[in-house]
């Protein structure tokens, strides 16, 4: 009868876990900047740094214009959680961590965020993408594998 210290081992790769992490945090800046280019296209509102990373103050149509931005640039990144990730189980995990490194980067670019709205855009955002990526992942692991010898 084999002993436990037999069992093999789980595959764990952190270096794996760390790319995808990496990968995953470009990915949501890079939608997150081309939404905001699109946003300037459309309104001639000024690109900047702050836009990404400073707290929203609610004060104006373009604050809330920000707000949903940031909401739709969570949306898509639970595409980047189907291309990089690709397992729903782990969904959850890495959207909460995407969300954790923004905090870190908003905090060391302009200070803790004390708005409240901040926080609503950005917690709505994470949940629409956790739910969104895990539906998505959950499909595409449901697809038929097509045969060859069908």
């Amino acid at each position: 009868m084999p002993s436990a210290s037999n069992k093999p081992a789980r595959d764990f790769h952190p270096r794996l876990i760390v790319l995808q992490i990496i990968a995953l945090q470009c990915y949501h800046y890079i939608v997150l900047s081309f939404l905001y280019i699109l946003s300037h296209l459309l309104t001639a509102t000024p690109l900047t740094l702050s836009l990404l990373f400073a707290p929203l103050s609610m004060t104006s149509v373009t604050s809330w214009m920000s707000g949903l931005t940031h909401v739709l640039g969570y949306l898509g990144t639970s595409t980047g959680l189907v291309l990089v990730i690709e397992k729903s189980k782990k969904c959850l995990d890495f959207a909460v961590t995407v969300f954790l490194v923004h905090f870190c980067f908003c905090c060391i670019h302009s200070g803790f965020p004390n708005t409240w709205e901040w926080w609503v855009f950005n917690v709505f955002g994470v949940i629409c993408c956790v739910c969104l990526g895990e539906y998505m992942c959950s499909w595409r692991e449901m697809k038929e594998i097509p045969s060859l010898l069908g």
